[in-house]
C-alpha cells in the first residue's frame, strides 16, 4: 500500500543523474548499489556523489547508503567512510555483526536516537508485521545494531585517502582485490 501514497515517489533510473539534475529537496534517499567496484556503480560511494546527494536532502531530510563488505578490506572501508562522513556532518553506522554488510546514515542535523519512539513503533501492529522479517522486535535489539556515531568513524579512518570521481581509490583497490583473489 505504501507505493499508492501520493507522497511517494519512487524512480528506476540513473540515481546520480537524477539527483544531478532535478533541484526539489527530499526527505529521504536510500541508495542500494551492488558492487561497490563496478564500473558505473563505483561512482555512488564517491564525495561528488555524497556532495549531490546531501544537496538535495532537506534540512531534516536523511540518507541512506548501503555498503556490501564483500570484496573489500579495511583500508577501502576506511576510505568510504571517511568520505562518507566528511560530507556529512552528522550520522551512524549500523550493521549485523552475522553480515557483510553496513549502512551508513547521513544528515544535516542531528538525528539523535529516541529509545521511547523506538519502543512505541516496536509495539505497534503495523511495524510488528513489518519487522517480523528482521531480527528486530525491540528498541534495545535496533541499537544492537548501531556500530558507531559519525565521530566514532571520522577518528578510525582519519588517515584514509578520500574517494573521488577523480581517484577512484575504493574502485582501483577493490578491482585490485576481486582480480587478485582469482
Amino acid at each position: 500500500p505504501v507505493l499508492k501514497r501520493k507522497n511517494i515517489n519512487i524512480r528506476v533510473e540513473d540515481a546520480r543523474f537524477v539527483l544531478a539534475t532535478e533541484k526539489k529537496p527530499y526527505d529521504i534517499i536510500i541508495s542500494q548499489p551492488s558492487q561497490s567496484w563496478q564500473s558505473g556503480i563505483a561512482n555512488l560511494f564517491t564525495r561528488e556523489f555524497f556532495e549531490i546527494v546531501r544537496d538535495r536532502l532537506s534540512q531534516k531530510g536523511v540518507f541512506a547508503q548501503w555498503l556490501n563488505l564483500y570484496n573489500t578490506d579495511a583500508e577501502v572501508v576506511q576510505s568510504i567512510l571517511r568520505t562518507f562522513f566528511e560530507v556529512f556532518p552528522h550520522g551512524y553506522v549500523f550493521g549485523d555483526y552475522k553480515d557483510d554488510q553496513l549502512v551508513l546514515i547521513g544528515s544535516l542535523q542531528s538525528q539523535p536516537i529516541d529509545m521511547e519512539k523506538l519502543e512505541y513503533l516496536c509495539r505497534d501492529p503495523l511495524w510488528q508485521k513489518i519487522l517480523v522479517n528482521l531480527p528486530v522486535s525491540s528498541a534495545t535489539q535496533f541499537l544492537t545494531n548501531l556500530l558507531f556515531t559519525r565521530d566514532a568513524a571520522l577518528t578510525a579512518s582519519q588517515s584514509a585517502p578520500l574517494n573521488t570521481d577523480i581517484n577512484a581509490y575504493a574502485e582501483v583497490r577493490q578491482s585490485r582485490l576481486f582480480y587478485s583473489l582469482r
